[in-house]
């Protein structure tokens, strides 16, 4: 795999500390059937390591950097004898055997998006104890703006080409806030204790919609072996550093949407794989899900098989080409920007949010642009997206909904 700069940037920083070969020492708290239900509206409540909950220590060698944006995403190893399920306690869905997973830590030091996005400087020890100094501060006075459960004004915009439609109110919005936090007027100390709760948000975000789609996991999107609390973060001069992440599935092989016309070289497949996609978008829809961040790089394209499909081969498959044979379906990731229909929202508000938004558009327009780009000639086939229209409404005002 070939590191993105922003990848390979932060790996290179001298303070840098989950280089290939390292382990990582953690509390892991396992998802289970019954601790992720809930008794309150708010999902993000849930994400909450509960006191019952024992967690179980383990010990995860670090294989490899995946990426740093607004996490760090690293492919582990899980060692120490601790074995990963192989069944899903909710759907009985087979899992892989396998030691390799997905950890996901919400690390602000090292999330190199979330700084470039804050214009915040690359981490060192001096920060942290600027960090520590400005959170001294009495607690009343301490926050100019904070990033809390009601404000979603921090949400992080995606710059991705043709990302999805939102308003142009919370762009704005957005781009406000990040010049605030970004502003001279702010110290170092305030930046990092700010993107501190915008990681814990984000953390706390990702957690509750996974258990939304529980019943999705190891299917449709990735499934989560639990939340992780990371022991021994940090020098004892900095004080303590509290780190939380997501350990969940390594899906493997896979590749991103945007990566179809180097994985997937014959065209005649891409109608299918393109379906494939915006079938997933519906589906985590159907959930009551409105993603801010549905992108190429966000959906995964995993190779099958007819027979991983449940289908059957004719008697004659052997005289059918191999690639006949293949087949692909996708996964959705990434929901740290993503959100339930909120309390004093109704049904019709929150269809017309998730209408705004264009989930499904910012997927199969990109896409079908995407891959018009890359076909060999004008007669080749390839992705044709069609709008299913399924959250249009007769009396939608586009002005008013869309611009």
């Amino acid at each position: 795999m070939v590191k993105s700069d922003k990848v390979a940037s932060a790996v290179e920083q001298e303070h840098y500390p989950y280089h290939p070969g390292v382990v990582i020492h953690a509390d892991l708290y396992v998802e289970n059937a019954t601790s992720v239900e809930s008794d309150t509206d708010d999902p993000t409540h849930e994400a909450e390591d509960l006191p019952e909950r024992s967690p179980i220590p383990i010990s995860l060698a670090v294989v490899q950097t995946l990426s740093t944006t607004l996490s760090c995403v690293l492919l582990v190893d899980v060692s120490d004898g601790y074995r990963l399920p192989t069944l899903s306690p909710v759907t009985s869905t087979p899992l892989p055997l396998t030691s390799k997973a997905v950890l996901k830590l919400y690390d602000r030091r090292f999330s190199a998006g979330l700084r470039e996005d804050y214009d915040a400087a690359i981490w060192t020890p001096q920060i942290e104890r600027k960090h520590r100094k400005f959170m001294a501060i009495p607690e009343d006075v301490r926050f100019a703006c904070s990033a809390n459960d009601e404000d979603d004004s921090w949400r992080y915009c995606s710059s991705d080409e043709g990302s999805n439609s939102k308003s142009k109110r919370k762009k704005s919005t957005n781009m406000a806030r990040k010049k605030q936090v970004s502003s001279e007027r702010w110290s170092s100390g305030h930046r990092e204790a700010y993107m501190e709760q915008v990681v814990q948000k984000l953390y706390r975000t990702e957690v509750a919609i996974y258990r939304e789609l529980r019943k999705l996991q190891g299917q449709d999107v990735p499934f989560i072996y639990g939340t992780v609390y990371l022991r021994e973060v940090g020098r004892r001069s900095l004080g303590k550093l509290e780190v939380r992440g997501v350990l969940m599935q390594y899906i493997d092989p896979s590749f991103s949407l945007r990566d179809i016309p180097e994985r997937i070289p014959d065209q005649t497949q891409w109608q299918e794989v393109g379906e494939a996609a915006v079938k997933v978008v519906q589906i985590v829809g159907d959930y009551g899900i409105l993603n801010d961040d549905v992108r190429l790089d966000n959906i995964l394209v995993v190779p099958t098989s007819r027979e991983e499909d449940g289908e059957q081969d004719d008697a004659d498959s052997e005289d059918q080409p191999e690639c006949s044979t293949q087949r692909f379906k996708t996964v959705m990731i990434d929901f740290g920007i993503a959100r339930t229909q909120r309390k004093d929202e109704t049904d019709d508000e929150f269809r017309r949010e998730r209408r705004r938004c264009d989930e499904e558009g910012a997927v199969g327009y990109v896409l079908e642009k995407h891959l018009m780009k890359a076909k060999q000639s004008s007669d080749c086939p390839h992705f044709k997206y069609r709008p299913s229209h399924r959250l249009d409404r007769p009396w939608d005002n586009d002005e008013e909904d869309i611009w």
